[in-house]
């Protein structure tokens, strides 16, 4: 809105003083300021001389609310020594109360103004909607409410008091003079988006504003007097006016010359108006009358630049272009020579046809989109490149798209050369290539086809490109019809040599003049023409050897015939180096490697065979176990015409001579219930190599087999196969033994050990074996158990943990009731779960009923679960047996009656075999205690107290129970529930068990 003037009849203040009031102020606006619909000014008291108290005050501004449809205020940077201030609008008029502390009591409690001006608060007028008419501010003196100020004083009484002030001068605003107006005022519209503008300099103490509008001039101005909020973003400054979007975007220094506004929108036409102005700070601002400018903004720049730029119908002074649009809605097609330094389009600047972007930049064709033009005036032979630019918009509003163009470089055809290559000679002819040269024509370029000359002559296409290769028969080069080679295209020259050729083949040799190069040539189609026979050439070799039918004295030897009519197959022994024929010269052949009726080539080199080409060969007359190379030569002529080819070589053995050491002895010996050491006498035969063959000793021996070869493994059944056994060794035997694994438990294995030769030509074909084993061996894998039995008395129902005794550490069945087992068991460190010593027997037999023989005796220990190890306390216990066959066990306690199993122990394979008399119960009648009656466990009878030899529970356990009663051993016989006490509990043992017997096999 424009302000032109702000009379503001300010506070009637009341100076507090000792004994007498100031009773003088003046009130002064500053500080004016103009944003949108708001109008801010500050209010500042001072006096003329002296200090006036300010206690509290109606101020009233009187607005002419007619003029303006709505209004509000509001107050900010309020004077800190003022206890309570606010403004409010009554009536259409701004009310400013100001109140002083109440509860003073000093004259110092209250707000005092000076000579310097303090300001008092800051007003903001908001909601302003109506700017058709400008307000005029009048200070309220009469009605309510009005103006009312009082000032503070001690009276003479020494109390405080206050009365309206009288002595009240009030300060409004006034313009200076106005500066004259601003000169060569200008606008760049070169930047998309936003405008720079340019002025001469006001100097001296004055400023700029510059004022904005779209589509229509400024005509609203800025008032004296007033300030504004400017921002170069358009639309973001103060608006003068109600909705005419005229923006205040800046205002500037003296020596300011320039400024950028931003935020408008592309191809729209703006108006700015710049005013000078002199004075400042919203009370004196004097504004000139306007200088103004006007222009179209840039339209928007295009995001897509033309793309697959093609040349077609390429002459030598035109050629016609196409292209894929971007998305402008024009494009700008640019040609200039290569050497010429790009030069893009202005913005803002329009480009006829004809006219240049910069030096050597011609514009061919600019208006609408399209994706295609004829470029014609151009030069021969030259390289122009093509730069399309999208844009949009026309002339001073044409935005192009430069960060990205579409561009694609073309030479203009060249001239025709006018003479022609003359004087074609050719020399060095070979069998697969000749020299030929010739005296050049006038081209700057030539091109050499050679075709059959059974082949017609095809002249090369102008503007095409020709890839080169001097080897006729490569098939890299390119062709200019069919049959017709391109040998050679590149700069003038006089002479080639042609190679690839095929002996005694005619050709015919075409040389063309062109001048250019690529898709630019232009050719003179009369081309130099001369033919030429090649030479007869040495044929390709034979491919692909192979060996078979291997002997000791013999091999057949095989291969792909090469391109000769004839072939020499040339023998030698591999350390002798090869020695190739000579050309021109013939050979005779024997068969037989050491008739010696046959040539050599040279040193060791035999000739086996010389004549018609054929593809297989028996070669006899070898030595055993011995390397030879076969080299095979394809050649045509005979004689003297002989040409020989390389040599396609293969190397063999021939197969080694049997071995011919027996080996001393093998032994065999079983280390555990799974494993079995073999050992041998180290032959010390450096030529043979040793197998070790693992079987069961049922299965027969199966030798191994010639030409193969067999891996090993220690673990059984994890090696090779052979027959029904595996390899368990393969090497030279003078680690003299090996350890075997994984056999299965109580069953005899036979180890064979095999000589072969032929393992140090890394050639399977060659091994051979011994036809039968050079010695064996057999032993029994060990017997493991796996067994759990359970002690009357000790048993809960659940385990046998509560036990009271000291176990032992040496086993206690040395005595007479157990044969005097002297076995040396022994267990330093007993576990703590261990029951007591057992003493088990490892039977044979028929059935269980006859198992009487006692072939093995071992003390073991029995664990609270149950279960029986070995004397070291975790493993199980093995029985080293000597032959392997079918097994009972027995288990016998110290105070327990034995028990016996009542089927042979269960053959596990690799793993423990097993019984659990616990479960499965024993042979004999009753001979095992039912402990819940329903057979589902049965334990040791217990009560066996005086270890007499008849193996009965009778008076005399009863006796050694009584006679030991009310003792605590530590390991007593009498004690036969193991609780470490003999009392009546183990005397109710004997006596329930009375009569049992052991129920040995008899």
């Amino acid at each position: 809105m424009k302000m032109r003037e702000t009379l503001i009849a300010l506070f009637a203040v009341v100076s507090f003083g000792a004994f007498a009031q100031n009773n003088d102020l003046t009130i002064t606006a500053k500080n004016q300021q103009q944003d949108g619909t708001s109008m801010t000014f500050d209010v500042y008291a001072s006096t003329s001389s002296g200090t006036t108290y300010i206690a509290d005050a109606d101020f009233v501004v009187s607005t002419n609310a007619t003029k303006w449809s709505s209004l509000s205020a509001s107050l900010s940077n309020i004077n800190p020594d003022f206890s309570n201030m606010s403004a409010t609008i009554v009536g259409g008029d701004v009310v400013l109360n100001i109140q002083a502390p109440f509860s003073a009591t000093v004259l110092g409690d209250f707000p005092a103004v000076s000579t310097t001006p303090v300001r008092i608060a800051t007003i903001t007028l908001t909601d302003v909607s109506d700017f058709t008419a400008l307000p005029a501010f009048a200070n309220v003196g009469s009605g309510n409410p009005s103006t009312q100020f009082n000032e503070a004083y001690v009276a003479g009484n020494g109390r405080l008091r206050q009365k309206s002030i009288s002595n009240l001068t009030v300060s409004t605003p006034s313009a200076g003079t106005a500066p004259s107006v601003v000169t060569n005022f200008a606008a760049d519209f070169s930047t998309s988006g936003q405008a720079t503008l340019s002025w001469d300099a006001v100097g001296g103490a004055d400023s700029v504003l510059i004022v904005a509008r779209d589509a229509a001039a400024v005509t609203t101005g800025p008032a004296n007097t007033i300030t504004y909020a400017g921002n170069l973003a358009f639309g973001s400054g103060a608006e003068l006016g109600s909705g005419n979007n005229e923006y205040v975007i800046g205002k500037f220094g003296s020596a300011a010359t320039s400024a950028t506004v931003t935020g408008l929108s592309t191809g729209s036409t703006y108006h700015f108006a710049i005013y000078a102005y002199s004075g400042g700070g919203g009370f004196s601002e004097a504004y000139s009358a306007a200088a103004t400018v006007s222009g179209v903004t840039l339209f928007a720049e295009p995001t897509v630049a033309a793309s697959n730029l093609a040349f077609s119908n390429v002459a030598t002074t035109s050629f016609d272009l196409s292209w894929t649009s971007g998305d402008g809605d024009s494009v700008l097609v640019v040609v200039r020579e290569d050497a010429t330094a790009q030069a893009a389009p202005a913005d803002g600047t329009a480009y006829p046809p004809s006219g240049t972007t910069g030096a050597g930049n011609d514009v061919v064709y600019a208006q609408v989109n399209t994706t295609s033009a004829s470029i014609t005036g151009l030069t021969a032979g030259t390289f122009y490149t093509v730069e399309i630019y999208e844009y949009n918009g026309q002339g001073s509003s044409a935005n192009y798209l430069t960060s990205s163009i579409g561009s694609a470089s073309q030479f203009t055809m060249f001239a025709e050369p006018t003479t022609v290559a003359t004087n074609m000679v050719f020399s060095n002819v070979a069998g697969t290539s000749f020299d030929v040269s010739w005296t050049g024509g006038n081209g700057d370029s030539t091109l050499v086809v050679a075709r059959l000359t059974t082949d017609a002559a095809v002249a090369p296409a102008d503007g095409t490109a020709y890839a080169d290769n001097a080897t006729f028969t490569s098939g890299d080069g390119s062709t200019t019809g069919t049959g017709n080679v391109v040998l050679y295209s590149g700069p003038a020259t006089t002479s080639i040599t042609a190679s690839g050729l095929t002996a005694g083949v005619d050709y015919t040799i075409e040389v063309y003049e062109y001048n250019g190069a690529q898709e630019y040539s232009n050719y003179n189609a009369t081309a130099l023409s001369g033919s030429q026979t090649t030479q007869f050439n040495a044929p390709t070799a034979a491919t692909n050897i192979a060996f078979s039918n291997y002997a000791q004295t013999s091999f057949d030897v095989s291969w792909t015939a090469g391109t000769g009519s004839n072939v020499m197959v040339v023998v030698r022994e591999a350390a002798n180096a090869a020695v190739a024929p000579s050309n021109g010269t013939g050979y005779s052949a024997n068969t037989d490697f050491t008739a010696g009726d046959g040539d050599v080539t040279g040193a060791g080199n035999i000739v086996l065979f010389a004549g018609a080409s054929q593809t297989s060969l028996t070669v006899s007359g070898l030595t055993a176990g011995t390397e030879y190379s076969v080299d095979v030569y394809d050649y045509n002529g005979s004689g003297v015409t002989a040409n020989y080819a390389t040599a396609l070589t293969g190397t063999q053995y021939t197969v080694f001579a049997e071995p011919s050491t027996a080996l001393a002895g093998i032994t065999a010996t079983a280390t555990s219930a799974n494993a079995i050491d073999v050992t041998w006498t180290d032959p010390s035969e450096a030529a043979n190599q040793w197998v070790v063959v693992a079987r069961l000793s049922t299965d027969a021996a199966t030798a191994p087999t010639n030409a193969t070869a067999y891996t090993a493994n220690t673990a059984y059944g994890s090696g090779d196969a052979l027959g029904n056994g595996y390899v368990v060794y393969n090497g030279d035997g003078t680690s003299g033994s090996v350890s075997v694994t994984g056999l299965d438990q109580n069953e005899t294995y036979a180890f064979d050990i095999y000589a072969f030769t032929g393992d140090a030509a890394s050639d399977l074909n060659v091994i051979n074996y011994s036809d039968a084993a050079e010695a064996n061996g057999s032993d029994v894998t060990w017997l493991q158990v796996d067994l759990a039995a359970i002690l009357e008395g000790p048993y809960n129902g659940t385990d046998m943990s509560g036990v009271n005794i000291t176990v032992p550490s040496a086993q206690p069945y040395n005595t007479a009731a157990f044969g005097n087992y002297n076995g040396g068991e022994t267990n330093g460190s007993m576990p703590a779960n261990v029951v007591d010593w057992v003493l088990l027997e490892l039977r044979s037999g028929a059935s269980a009923a006859s198992a009487t023989t006692v072939e093995f005796t071992q003390a073991a220990l029995l664990l609270a679960d149950g279960s029986i190890v070995a004397a070291d306390g975790s493993s199980l216990p093995e029985f080293e047996i000597t032959a392997e066959g079918t097994y009972y066990v027995g288990i016998r306690h110290r105070n327990h009656l034995g028990a016996y199993s009542a089927t042979a122990l269960v053959d596990n394979g690799a793993s423990a075999f097993s019984y659990n008399f616990s479960t499965a119960g024993a042979i004999g009648i009753d001979p095992m205690y039912d402990y819940n009656g329903d057979g589902s466990v049965y334990v040791l009878f217990g009560g066996w107290a005086d270890n007499a030899t008849n193996s009965v529970i009778d008076a005399g356990d009863n006796a050694a129970v009584y006679n030991d009663r009310n003792t605590s051993p530590t390991y007593g016989d009498t004690d036969v529930n193991l609780d470490g006490a003999v009392n009546a509990a183990d005397r109710a043992m004997v006596f329930n068990n009375r009569d049992y017997s052991e129920q040995t096999p008899q």
